[in-house]
């Protein structure tokens, strides 16, 4: 049964990949302007550009962190800021 349940599931993805395509249709170039963004232990702000020939939204945001705007239609400089990502483990006496 076990194996079944393996098999329908391969069979559903890859008819779910693989499909009629149209010809016109080209990959959507998308790009961010650092691939690696490294934040200070305090807050602070960092500014990305990400290029997008159609529209684009950003999800799963921690709370630590604002993204403004988060959604937009085309190329657009997005502005990321965070709050302190730690806390010191010992605390003065």
């Amino acid at each position: 049964m076990k194996r079944l349940l393996i098999y329908a599931l391969c069979i559903g993805w890859a008819a779910t990949t693989v499909g009629c395509s149209d010809d016109d249709e080209r990959p959507v170039a998308f790009e961010v302007s650092q691939d690696t963004l490294l934040l200070d232990s305090d807050a602070g702000t960092v500014h990305v550009i990400v290029s997008a020939p159609g529209a684009w939204t950003i999800t799963d945001i921690p709370e630590w962190v604002t993204v403004v705007p988060t959604e937009a239609d085309g190329s657009r400089e997005i502005t990321i800021d965070y709050s302190r990502i730690w806390t010191p483990c010992v605390k003065p006496t």
